[in-house]
């Protein structure tokens, strides 16, 4: 117990951002010992204020995680403030940092590190300072509004047309339509348990469609691929639940699917055939290779020895290696000895 707490303290109060040690004291942020930036919290207030060391406040920043609209924000922006009320908005989704007990910390490194170089290691950049409040940019909440948007149109179509066929996913997995089973969804959670893989399969358990998932509430934006090669992105707004019947995420997926066509069912003879015409194009692409190659393989026809006499029966003559004229990369070792040397009659 004391080795854990050492580690957490030891994280807690000095931590590498950009392979600077950064360190707050007495409420002066210090980067490899020196300090840079003043940062304060006022009572009452959910935005931090920098300083620079004389005391002027430069700008304001918040960790906001809704959009103006009150939206849930699928990775936290943070929101600076100039002196002169111009707003900018910089994502952390591409923030890496360690978890730190202490908001002025967290705030410290996401700032630092947050790209728009406001604060140095020589100290307040007030060139950078000036020209980002120059103009007010919310760019960030507009893109991720309009993606929002977009995608709950999209949920709106796909909701009309499970409607009409009762599509709905059972607590024990199975997927119905019009009162009928249609396929399954199953889930396995990962060893963390913090994430999830979904798979889909149609009537008789044969594969549709996978898609990996967190296992939050929170909104958030997922990746599906299916069985031949088509990705799809899920939105999904309610996020994960235990029980299937009330999974918003395996909801979404299903409707997702169906949506775009994959409309489940019993697909044994569908794939069995796709099976047969993939084996008979595999099949032609070999025979058309074989035939550019010029090798010749149980073909009806004669040869004449050196005795003159002749021999009929079906010819086999490889002027290249089998494997190669078959478009392969392997080859036997009988393969290899074989071409070019002898004739079988």
């Amino acid at each position: 117990m004391k080795k854990t707490l050492f580690i957490v303290l030891a994280v807690m109060f000095a931590f590498s951002a950009s392979a600077q040690k950064v360190k707050i004291k007495k409420g002066e942020i210090q980067l490899d010992g020196v300090s840079v930036v003043k940062i304060e919290k006022p009572k009452g207030s959910d935005a931090f204020v920098f300083r620079d060391l004389s005391g002027n406040q430069l700008f304001t920043v918040s960790e906001e995680t809704k959009a103006p609209s009150g939206f849930p924000f699928l990775n936290s922006v943070l929101l600076f403030t100039g002196t002169n009320g111009n707003m900018q908005e910089i994502s952390t989704k591409d923030i890496k940092y360690p978890f730190v007990f202490g908001k002025e910390y967290n705030m410290a490194y996401l700032v630092i590190n947050s790209g728009a170089d406001l604060i140095t290691a020589q100290g307040v950049n007030m060139d950078k300072v000036n020209e980002f409040f120059k103009t007010s940019n919310r760019s960030v909440s507009e893109a991720f509004i309009a993606e929002i948007e977009l995608a709950e149109a999209e949920l709106a179509k796909e909701d009309e047309l499970a409607n009409s066929v009762e599509l709905t996913v059972k607590r024990d997995g199975n997927i119905m339509a019009n009162g009928k089973k249609i396929g399954r969804i199953s889930v396995t959670r990962s060893e963390s348990g913090s994430s999830c893989s979904y798979r889909i399969s149609e009537y008789n358990d044969i594969f549709i469609a996978s898609m990996d998932a967190k296992m939050t509430t929170d909104p958030e934006f997922y990746e599906t691929k299916t069985y031949d090669g088509k990705v799809f992105s899920v939105y999904s707004g309610k996020g994960f639940s235990f029980l299937l019947d009330s999974n918003d995420t395996a909801k979404r997926l299903v409707r997702k699917l169906y949506y775009q066509g994959y409309k489940l069912g019993n697909l044994k003879e569908f794939f069995e055939e796709k099976k047969r015409a993939e084996e008979e194009a595999l099949k032609a692409k070999k025979e058309a290779s074989i035939e550019a190659s010029g090798n010749i393989y149980n073909k009806q026809g004669y040869i004449i020895d050196k005795k003159g006499k002749k021999i009929e029966g079906l010819i086999t003559l490889e002027f290249v290696p089998r494997f190669e004229a078959e478009g392969k990369r392997d080859a036997t070792a009988e393969e290899l000895r074989g071409y070019g040397n002898r004739v079988t009659i």
